[in-house]
């Protein structure tokens, strides 16, 4: 009897127990999962579904984060799927409506993603999308390191060696202080 009492005045004081997410919550977390899996083995066919599945869901639920997190990634998606034009939709999306309140670091992430797609594709714009990116990026930013390096990749198009030359170290420096890997 006396352990049956102090079991009953423990379970009194522990904390309880969460609730589980709704169901939709957890389709469009077990989608975003299972998209990125997918993503790193190199299957964009499938990550784009799901991503497109975890997307819809996300905003189902008014989930901003999730919402942007899911658009960052299936831009990354369309993008190795050649399909810049709607990748560069869905990142302006995050971008360019400063009413709808995204996370500022999803908002970095999304204009470092356009530099990226921008530079990539040689775009005249790309030079203002890094500098988009780059004013974005503060404190200790850990995608410094990728913003240099697509600077310092510029300089080298526009034949300035010796720019090209101090953002690369500077891309080099960074990414031995944060571990962040090069684009």
């Amino acid at each position: 009897p006396l352990l049956l009492l102090l079991a009953l005045l423990s379970a009194c004081g522990s904390a309880p127990v969460p609730p589980p997410p709704p169901p939709i919550q957890a389709q469009a977390d077990a989608a975003d999962r299972q998209a990125q899996r997918v993503f790193r083995d190199g299957d964009l066919q499938s990550a784009r579904s799901l991503f497109e599945r975890s997307l819809r869901l996300h905003r189902s639920l008014d989930d901003l984060p999730g919402v942007a997190a899911d658009s960052v990634n299936l831009a990354a998606v369309y993008h190795g799927l050649n399909e810049d034009k709607r990748a560069l939709r869905l990142l302006d999306g995050i971008l360019d409506d400063a009413a709808i309140p995204y996370p500022a670091a999803m908002r970095t992430i999304a204009a470092f993603r356009k530099a990226v797609i921008l530079v990539d594709s040689g775009d005249k714009e790309a030079g203002h999308a890094v500098d988009v990116a780059a004013g974005l990026c503060t404190g200790s930013c850990d995608l410094a390191a990728g913003i240099d390096n697509l600077r310092a990749r510029l300089a080298l198009a526009g034949k300035d060696y010796p720019a090209a030359e101090k953002y690369a170290r500077a891309a080099a420096n960074a990414a031995g202080k944060n571990q962040q890997e090069l684009v």
